[in-house]
């Protein structure tokens, strides 16, 4: 079924790491009106078989309406195949972890602020085996090391001294466990924001939102991450105020703006790492004039094999933003 709920349904299981067949017999195909072809567009990256009597015609069809024909493919030998195929599957699969589950190898965070270089340090991360890395999230955890430092205030008003009445406005404010709470809530965000596969033995993400917090805030961010993400590693991300002003991201922004942005965060960022030497690395993103070896140390730190090679690949890519 090609109709509009079907379709919704395909890009809501997707995200849970199903796989999606649509059946789509070749007189169905020969019926449908262009509205059909642009729903199916619409939702095309959720697709990810088209199965038919005929794939030669449901192919070309598709194909002349700007769906990729490659993924049509005949239904008789596609069902015989599924039995098998279903049970030699082993791959890694994106899916929600088990309250409690924790990456073998630690979690690692990218932080930064915005035009600093971070995305390259993201790619080069990720190409490290074991390492699943994701991109920005608008800082979706921040709210949750609010919503603790919320939960612990009022845990700390309510000592076991001062029992509420169950007739009082605060009644079971101090049975609250902040710290239960907030680790409930990491698990949550680690189980369906950074959606790490089977195989990920270190699990992360880059972030370039934390330059908008100030300083006591900030440190207090990083703390709450420190304590709530077993084993984590920092790596921050620094860069000459002027050439983060110069870019196209802070054009329209005045310039005492960003100068006091980076070395207000870059300042958080060093007294960090020097508090937490072990977990902590720190990265200036002009150190990097071609030479790819000025990211071993970063990799050593990772305990990661460093690949001259392959980094050279990666760091010459020209990224599309």
């Amino acid at each position: 079924d090609y109709g509009s709920t079907s379709m919704e349904a395909f890009g809501a299981v997707r995200h849970r790491g199903a796989k999606t067949h649509l059946m789509l017999d070749v007189e169905t195909v020969r019926s449908m009106v262009p509205q059909d072809f642009g729903r199916m567009l619409a939702y095309e990256h959720a697709i990810d078989t088209v199965l038919t009597n005929d794939v030669a015609e449901v192919s070309a069809m598709l194909a002349a309406q700007g769906m990729p024909s490659g993924k049509v493919q005949l239904r008789d030998t596609f069902l015989q195949a599924l039995p098998s195929a279903s049970k030699a599957q082993t791959g890694p699969v994106v899916m929600a972890k088990p309250l409690g589950w924790q990456p073998a190898e630690g979690y690692i965070f990218i932080v930064t602020y915005g035009r600093s270089g971070s995305t390259l340090l993201q790619t080069l991360i990720q190409s490290a085996e074991g390492c699943f890395l994701r991109g920005e999230n608008e800082n979706a955890l921040f709210p949750l090391y609010e919503a603790w430092k919320r939960a612990r205030s009022v845990r700390q008003r309510f000592d076991t001294r001062r029992t509420v009445p169950p007739h009082g406005p605060w009644y079971g404010a101090d049975e609250i466990d902040a710290d239960a709470y907030a680790a409930r809530l990491v698990d949550t965000f680690v189980a369906e924001v950074i959606r790490p596969p089977e195989n990920a033995r270190m699990v992360g993400f880059k972030e370039i939102r934390y330059g908008d917090l100030e300083a006591d805030e900030l440190r207090s961010f990083l703390d709450f991450i420190y304590r709530f993400f077993p084993r984590a590693r920092f790596v921050f991300n620094t860069r000459e105020w002027q050439d983060v002003a110069r870019s196209s991201w802070w054009q329209d922004t005045d310039e005492a703006f960003v100068e006091n942005l980076v070395t207000r965060s870059d300042r958080v960022f060093a007294q960090f790492a020097a508090d937490h030497p072990d977990i902590c690395f720190l990265h200036r993103y002009e150190t990097f004039d071609g030479d790819v070896a000025v990211f071993r140390p970063l990799f050593d730190f990772l305990g990661k094999p460093f690949d001259a090679e392959k980094i050279k690949v990666l760091a010459t890519r020209k990224l599309g933003h």
